[in-house]
């Protein structure tokens, strides 16, 4: 029997009109369904009693969900120059609200007043009272209750310049540059960010090359909220003395383990000045004399570091020159072996805006009157 094979020679794709049909009922279907599920989402989400509105914002500050909170705010408030810092440190606020019961609830109107126990993390327990308002709209189970006003509030930190890290609960932040203003003609800036009912303790990173002489501290009382202001100083962080001594190390070894003396960078006796320059005791010579050879220099004494700020940069520190450092320099001159004592001061700049430092290391011959008046004896 032989195989026949179907023929696709009369056959046609359906027509619209045949698909038509079902394609409406399709999407008949996704409209009803997603309907059901929006309305479903709306009944559990929205603040469908007055306490429920108290509940949820109680509720977010419970978890530390401070950005949650304060985003809407973002978008809306009137002054931009505020930052919203991260829920992180919210959480680390040790006397945030922690629990809550509803008590009473008074409704009068589109209008209602909500009272609640709420207690801190400080183990108080505080009675407060909340205005929520009713706002109608049109729409299945769409009225809903919103708070009439929330905690939020400013922290103002006061700042002798600005910087690129500070330490807010713990918490590592980057002061947006919008956040940051000017106090005056000078470097002094004031950060400024939104605080919900808790404590916030300002200090630096423990790894930032500053830190806080004392770390500001200051908090937002849920029962009066109230803007908060404080001031934050700083100087050199034991990160910073390390890197400054390193710094310095690292001069004073290129001195002592160069091939060949570079007198540019290592103070060297003022007698190998020529002419009327080595009449003073402060002379670097430009180059080694006719006949010396076989230079060593060896560091025998050097002050202690001690860093200071400078008078109009408050990131800029300096190291006191408050008495000389000393080097012994062994050399042949003319085939005869000699040594000399050079007294030299370590002029040290180093500037960090926290994240960041620079530094700078001279060796320098001449000496300040301090150094020069200093008696080790």
């Amino acid at each position: 029997m032989e195989n026949r094979k179907p023929s696709m020679a009369h056959w046609q794709p359906p027509s619209l009109r045949s698909l038509l049909k079902p394609l409406l009922l399709i999407l008949a279907g996704v409209v009803v369904v997603v309907l059901l599920w929006s309305t479903v989402i709306n009944f559990f989400l929205v603040a469908r009693e007055p306490e429920s509105a108290v509940d949820n914002y109680l509720a977010q500050l419970e978890r530390g969900s401070a950005r949650q909170v304060l985003a809407p705010l973002s978008i809306t408030s009137s002054d931009p120059m505020v930052q919203i810092l991260p829920n992180s440190v919210y959480r680390n606020s040790h006397d945030r609200p922690v629990a809550h019961e509803i008590v009473s609830v008074s409704e009068h109107g589109t209008q209602a007043d909500v009272e609640v126990d709420v207690r801190t993390g400080d183990d108080q327990t505080h009675r407060l009272t909340y205005t929520v308002d009713k706002l109608t709209t049109s729409g299945f189970l769409n009225d809903t209750w919103r708070l009439k006003d929330l905690d939020n509030q400013t922290v103002e930190v006061k700042l002798p310049a600005a910087v690129d890290t500070l330490s807010v609960n713990g918490q590592s932040v980057r002061p947006a540059a919008g956040a940051l203003r000017a106090i005056d003609d000078g470097p002094a800036r004031a950060w400024r960010f939104v605080g919900l009912p808790g404590s916030y303790d300002v200090g630096f990173p423990k790894d930032s090359y500053l830190v806080a002489s004392t770390n500001a501290t200051g908090s937002i009382d849920i029962r009066d909220p109230r803007s908060v202001s404080m001031e934050l100083t700083f100087g050199p962080s034991p990160r910073m003395w390390e890197t400054v001594d390193r710094e310095i190390g690292a001069v004073i070894s290129d001195c002592e383990g160069g091939l060949r003396l570079d007198l540019e960078k290592c103070p060297a006796p003022s007698a190998w000045a020529e002419g009327a320059a080595s009449e003073s005791e402060n002379a670097q010579p430009d180059a080694l004399p006719d006949g010396v050879s076989n230079v060593e220099w060896e560091l025998e004494v050097r002050p202690a570091l001690v860093l200071q700020p400078d008078d109009a940069d408050p990131l800029q520190f300096h190291a006191q020159r408050y008495r000389p450092a000393v080097a012994k320099v062994t050399y042949r001159e003319d085939g005869r072996a000699k040594t000399e004592r050079v007294e030299f001061g370590l002029d040290v700049t180093t500037r960090s805006t926290g994240n960041d430092i620079t530094t700078d290391v001279q060796l320098r011959r001449a000496l300040t009157d301090t150094e020069r008046a200093f008696d080790a004896s």
